[in-house]
């Protein structure tokens, strides 16, 4: 009954992390709001502060190109991607040399399946900024995409070298770990996001899909009760615990999560 579905990791939350210190000259609550360092209830009240901001014509180009960047994110967040992509390649423009702007186009490439054009933007952003390890967990993200888990994995070991306590590039090597079906491995790395992040539901639900693989089913199951308690609507939680209820012969158990994963998803 089913098959086990690979967690997805890209989120925009890179991307919030990264514009959060973008501005940090500017203090007006348009400012805190559209960069994400006051958070918005929605993200249409973020997209109103940084069109304020874009309308009233008194930035620089470099904060003005955060405030498109900015913008942009608040779209993806949306699931707008052709508008977000729309205030991403505006701030390349007016920001030709922002690393800022590079990466905020890419990580929207990468969304829409344009892994080249993706790729292609992480090099401009890292030979920008050679110390960010958002362009490298970027790139690796296109990488593995690609199904180019040698050079994923050497992104995400540089990315770790630059930022060696950060949960979400342990995830992503992780990941791909799993990809690789090096599973052991899969497990250390998603300890350490664990460790470095215990509410990360994304790594819960990849370290339990490195138990299922190793039919360490209860173990697993554990890991997508957790993701699921942390994050209730986490869809791959249910489908996948739902399969691991499965292989141990628990049919009701099976049905009732893979029910809800089909609600969550609407599929």
């Amino acid at each position: 009954m089913g098959r086990f579905a690979v967690q997805k990791v890209l989120t925009t939350k890179v991307l919030v992390a990264l514009l959060v210190g973008s501005a940090a000259a500017q203090v007006s609550r348009d400012w805190m709001v559209c960069t994400g360092k006051l958070p918005a209830a929605q993200p249409d009240e973020s997209v109103a502060a940084c069109t304020a901001i874009i309308e009233a014509g008194t930035e620089t180009p470099t904060n003005l190109a955060v405030a498109y960047c900015s913008r942009g994110v608040a779209h993806h967040a949306r699931d707008r991607l052709d508008r977000a992509l729309l205030d991403y390649q505006e701030a390349v423009r007016i920001a030709p040399q922002s690393p800022t702007s590079y990466l905020c186009r890419a990580y929207a490439n990468l969304a829409r399946g344009a892994f080249e054009e993706a790729i292609a933007d992480f090099n401009e952003a890292i030979a920008r900024q050679p110390q960010s390890s958002s362009a490298f967990i970027g790139r690796g993200r296109a990488h593995r995409a690609k199904g180019e888990l040698a050079r994923a994995i050497a992104d995400y070991d540089e990315a770790l070298r630059l930022d060696p306590n950060n949960a979400v590039i342990f995830l992503n090597r992780g990941a791909a770990m799993n990809y690789l079906q090096n599973y052991s491995r899969a497990i250390e790395d998603l300890d350490q996001a664990i460790r470095f992040n215990p509410s990360f539901s994304e790594a819960f639900v990849n370290r339990g899909l490195a138990y299922a693989h190793q039919q360490q089913h209860e173990r697993a199951i554990a890991d997508f009760s957790e993701a699921i308690r942390l994050d209730p609507r986490n869809a791959a939680a249910y489908h996948n615990r739902g399969v691991a209820y499965s292989k141990m012969a628990e049919r009701a158990r099976a049905k009732a999560d893979l029910d809800q994963a089909k609600i969550l998803t609407g599929r």
